[in-house]
């Protein structure tokens, strides 16, 4: 897991450089990689912005590692207020989901399984899976609609990779205060 200041991105591999007031994503080749990459190959790997106020959050920008021939395919969105309490967005925009993976319950009938979280609610909305890159060089931007009106910290959870669990990012939106 990999943790950092993103209004202090400078010149680490997963962040960005800013050209002409647009932010976008870099290689830079004085470090030993090419994009943030994850220690092990699962599915509990992730890689977190934290901000300095709060911030409106209306798209992801990724791309590949560029000295390597790995990209994440697909990846989940989680954001907090506090670094404790995570939401993940959902396909329907409600951020019902709280760390899902941990409090799931199945419920068996006639026809189908049912998901419950942990409050009883019904239905469980699972996290949704936004595509992302399909080479090393090209840009992949997801616009989440609605935006995440509100958040100290993001979250990008890779599901599906090429070689390796590898990215470097850029998160799209606004400050909304502090």
């Amino acid at each position: 897991h990999v943790e950092f200041y993103f209004d202090k991105i400078g010149k680490y591999n997963s962040k960005l450089n800013q050209s002409q007031g647009v932010y976008i994503i870099f290689c830079n080749p004085e470090f030993y990689s090419g994009a943030w990459a994850s220690k092990t190959k699962d599915t509990e790997q992730w890689i977190q912005a934290q901000f300095s106020s709060h911030f409106m959050v209306t798209a992801i920008q990724t791309k590949g590692r560029c000295d390597h021939y790995q990209w994440v395919k697909l990846y989940q969105i989680s954001h907090s207020n506090d670094g404790k309490k995570w939401d993940y967005v959902t396909k329907d925009g409600n951020d019902m989901v709280s760390d899902y993976k941990f409090g799931i319950y199945l419920k068996v009938c006639y026809c189908c399984i049912q998901l419950f979280d942990e409050n009883n609610r019904y239905p469980y909305v699972l996290p949704q899976n936004f595509t992302a890159n399909y080479d090393c060089d090209t840009i992949v931007t997801n616009e989440l609609n609605p935006a995440i009106s509100r958040a100290l910290f993001i979250r990008i959870h890779p599901q599906e990779w090429q070689g390796h669990i590898s990215l470097r990012f850029d998160i799209l939106g606004c400050k909304t205060g502090k």
